[in-house]
């Protein structure tokens, strides 16, 4: 069986409407001039250990501040004395929480 006939108008509108949804050919490379689609990596990984240490060089500083009032210990390499310092404020101020702090430096090697 012949399949009916469109008239003249409203094939021409289909073709128009069908031209502007036509897709364009994909270029292989994106407007940034990267490549597009898969991509051939060159370049090679190499995994090395390494050790991280204190820095020779440098001691550990401890410090404390208290969390009610502005006031703040020595800082010193000698954690006890800090503590000592912080007690000594609690009994003179009744303020039982400090933020202690330790500072220290590192140093990070290869591994050969």
């Amino acid at each position: 069986m012949p399949r009916p006939r469109r008239n003249s108008g409203q094939r021409s509108i289909g073709r128009g409407l069908l031209e502007g949804v036509r897709r364009k050919r994909r270029t292989p490379y994106t407007p940034s001039g990267r490549a597009r689609g898969r991509v051939m990596t060159r370049s090679a990984l190499r995994f090395v250990t390494h050790r991280i240490t204190q820095h020779p060089d440098t001691d550990v500083i401890f410090e404390a501040e208290c969390l009610k009032c502005e006031w703040q210990a020595t800082p010193s390499t000698d954690g006890a004395a800090v503590d000592v310092e912080c007690m000594g404020h609690t009994g003179r101020t009744g303020h039982p929480g400090f933020r202690r702090l330790c500072t220290s430096f590192a140093l990070v090697r290869r591994e050969e």
